[in-house]
């Protein structure tokens, strides 16, 4: 089995990870996505890709059953270009942050920092 991480911040969370991954799994790591030598190759033996795009003029990947988004949403993906069953994940681990920011917003307008700071 293998894993393809394509991107900046795919190959950023590899690095994160890696130690994690079962030792069975083969793992390649293309940090430009748009890198059109090591692509084909590299997406035709992959089952399982971690990114936060995929796009249409990429080449097939016919073996990948599992999409992972390292990016919140899936938007960048062309959903149509992926192969017919393929299961795609979404990123977590934001509810944190996206707490902070909503306090944080919350007592800035309440305590109007903004006319304040004006």
């Amino acid at each position: 089995m293998k894993a393809l991480f394509l991107g900046g911040v795919a190959a950023d969370t590899a690095k994160g990870i890696r130690a994690h991954l079962p030792a069975g799994l083969a793992v390649e790591i293309l940090d430009d996505p748009i890198d059109r030598a090591r692509l084909p190759a590299a997406a035709a033996e992959t089952d399982i890709l971690v990114s936060n795009h995929w796009r249409a003029d990429y080449p097939q990947a016919p073996k990948v059953r599992l999409v992972q988004s390292v990016a919140t949403g899936v938007d960048l993906f062309d959903l149509a270009a992926l192969p017919a069953g393929v299961a795609v994940c979404n990123a977590f681990g934001h509810e944190t942050a996206i707490a902070e920011y909503v306090v944080m917003s919350m007592l800035a307008l309440h305590h109007r920092f903004f006319q304040i700071s004006g």
